[in-house]
């Protein structure tokens, strides 16, 4: 867990406090700029942040049709500001009520520390860029009703986003905590053997993703839950070759979406498969369509290894291979059910977040037994390569066939 700013007080103490901590983290010529700054602060009274340009400020106007809202946390002390740029979730009819609840916030980052013109009362700030988003420009200026004028620029050639921010209650909150991103190198061709028949099937154009499964309840039913995200296509890379795949792929992998996380304990958790996916439309942002577009390479296999863990039962594992484990908050926080699922878990690094398993399934459609990888050693990496292996498996399929995890683990 990563605290860029933390839950660390802004005044007086409480920004030095923050200056140190971020220091630890800087190099030698940037340390010693820093100290200058923070003793000149000292110098005159060490001013705080608690002033009229300080505090929360929330998106004043919001279209029934908008499923996102943006909020703005401003910190200004001496001649210089910083700010969290905060994303809330308002999709549904309940995140209506309360926008800007906690609750509903998906996303938050710290921009950097830039000068505050206060004759003006306007602000240039850059929110260094994140999986979700590339780097953002943010330019705003505080009127007369203390309202903010805020032009959003993801430098990508479009007009900026105009927005007006009014105050919102509470003071600003200086916490924003995430998650590191998690890097996998997907192995393509390991066992040697990469292709398909081109006259049983011809690739299109197939795309790797980390494919979130889950179940989700409809009525008394439940029903598969996936998510490809994120996606890349392969023959971008350079990776068809006689219509099969060939090569490696190193990819920054964020926490799931909020809809695939699913409750277990005290904390939530997330299940990811790496599969290639052959896009028969080839469109521009790959949108999955379960019936038409079949999967044509996975890191799961049919069989049984000789390591596999034993079931309680004595039943004979018919599926297994690698796949994603997240968990939002500590492993020791999941749900006794889903506890009794891993194997592992004493050895395991608690609070790592992302876990390449390996999945076993009794049932194809359902993932048994998850080994859990022990705790790097000193001269050890955490394991991030998986073997994504062509098959013809899943061809004909009409249905998302990979085996995911129940909710009520």
């Amino acid at each position: 867990m990563v605290f860029d700013g933390g839950d660390v007080g802004w005044s007086g103490a409480g920004l030095q406090k923050w200056m140190k901590m971020r220091l630890m983290h800087t190099q030698p010529a940037a340390i010693r700029a820093a100290w200058v700054i923070a003793a000149a602060l000292c110098l005159v009274g060490c001013p705080t942040y608690e002033d009229e340009y300080t505090g929360r400020y929330q998106e004043a106007e919001l279209d029934e049709f908008q499923d996102r809202a943006i909020g703005l946390d401003l910190f200004r002390f001496g001649g210089e500001m910083r700010a969290i740029l905060r994303y809330y979730d308002i999709a549904s009819s309940i995140a209506r009520d309360a926008p800007f609840d906690d609750a509903n916030e998906v996303y938050c980052r710290w921009s950097h520390l830039e000068h505050f013109d206060e004759q003006n009362r306007s602000f240039s700030l850059t929110v260094p860029s994140s999986s979700e988003f590339e780097q953002l420009e943010l330019e705003g200026q505080i009127d007369d009703d203390g309202m903010v004028e805020l032009q959003i620029d993801d430098n990508d050639g479009d007009e900026p986003q105009e927005l007006m921010l009014e105050p919102g209650e509470g003071d600003a909150d200086a916490n924003c905590a995430t998650i590191d991103e998690f890097l996998i190198r997907a192995i393509f061709d390991d066992a040697g053997d990469n292709g398909l028949d081109p006259e049983v099937y011809q690739m299109n154009s197939p795309v790797f993703s980390l494919l979130w499964v889950g179940v989700e309840q409809v009525g008394h039913l439940w029903v598969p839950l996936n998510h490809p995200e994120p996606s890349v296509r392969l023959d971008d890379e350079g990776m068809v070759v006689d219509n099969g795949l060939v090569g490696s792929l190193s990819l920054s992998v964020p926490p799931p979406p909020e809809r695939m996380l699913v409750d277990s304990g005290e904390t939530r958790y997330g299940l990811a498969h790496l599969v290639a996916i052959d896009d028969s439309e080839n469109e521009g942002s790959f949108s999955w369509q379960v019936g038409d577009e079949p999967v044509v390479a996975t890191a799961l296999e049919d069989g049984r290894p000789e390591d596999a863990p034993q079931r309680a039962d004595g039943e004979e594992i018919e599926r297994w291979g690698k796949a994603l484990l997240f968990v939002e908050g500590q492993l020791d926080e999941l749900g006794d059910n889903l506890r009794r699922r891993l194997v592992g878990i004493d050895e395991a690094e608690q609070g790592r977040h992302f876990y390449i398993v390996d999945v076993f399934s009794y049932y194809r459609d359902e993932v048994d037994i998850i080994r859990l990888p022990p705790r790097p050693q000193d001269n050890q990496p955490v394991q991030r390569r998986v073997s994504v292996n062509v098959t013809d498996d899943h061809l004909e399929a009409g249905d998302v066939p990979v085996p995911r995890l129940l909710p009520l683990n």
